[in-house]
């Protein structure tokens, strides 16, 4: 487990290419990746300011509380 890690966090990754040891290190800390296909993140783009903007700004209310 990697120190000060958060336990069962997911991250987005716009890139196809990943080696056996972040595969590794991905399964024993419990980060679920979800990726997007390449050359498909503009589509995706819109959800920065949509989604992402809003959840970062609750985000950092509620760490800084």
């Amino acid at each position: 487990m990697l120190k000060g890690a958060p336990s069962g966090c997911t991250v987005w990754l716009d890139e196809h290419h990943r080696s056996i040891i972040a595969l590794d290190i991905e399964k024993d800390n419990g980060i679920i990746v979800l990726t997007i296909s390449p050359h498909c993140s503009n589509y995706v783009q819109p959800l920065d300011i949509s989604v992402f903007r809003s959840f970062q700004m609750h985000y950092n209310l509620t760490t800084e509380s």
